[in-house]
């Protein structure tokens, strides 16, 4: 999810409000189809929150089943502040190792881009609710992916270099 990409098995579709049996189903569900991850990072709005009892949650639960894997709670940066003054210090990313500058907001971006969406799949079988999120997150990816080639300044095939090892810039 660091990318701010959505597919069907990674988002929380919930046709009430949410609770953390729904987040902790979400999380069962997304992280048991990746196997081999070390370390994950959630963010979450009430991380502080969500935390307290997420593996008695799980354990007591015979449908959860417990990540393998290093589990680390941030809170976005936008909704840091109004926390209390121990969760912006424990729960902030910048202090947190590995994440870089990133501010955690990306899902708020990417269901800013996607409300308009509620009215009509509120009204909407599941099958077709899921099936019309589908399409348009799909969407959502592929113009994402179309829009990374404008930050790529290569001027012939000889020139670009796999991103990995980073661009080279011809200077005129």
């Amino acid at each position: 999810m660091a990318s701010g990409e959505c597919y069907s098995r990674c988002y929380l579709d919930c046709l009430i409000p949410p609770r953390y049996v729904n987040s902790d189903y979400g999380i069962s569900s997304a992280l048991g189809t990746m196997p081999g991850i070390k370390e994950v990072i959630l963010s979450y709005d009430i991380a502080c929150q969500y935390s307290k009892n997420f593996v008695e949650r799980f354990t007591a639960s015979p449908a959860l089943n417990m990540p393998q894997c290093s589990l680390i709670f941030a809170i976005p940066k936008f909704h840091l502040p109004v926390h209390k003054e121990d969760c912006r210090y424990f729960y902030s990313f910048n202090y947190l190792k590995k994440v870089g500058r990133t501010d955690g907001e990306a899902i708020e971006r990417f269901w800013s881009r996607h409300n308009f969406l509620s009215g009509s799949t509120s009204r909407m079988s599941p099958e077709t609710r899921l099936d019309t999120l589908n399409a348009h997150f799909l969407d959502w990816n592929w113009r994402k992916l179309c829009n990374m080639g404008a930050l790529l300044c290569c001027y012939s095939a000889d020139d670009c270099l796999p991103i990995y090892q980073g661009i080279r810039w011809r200077i005129a």
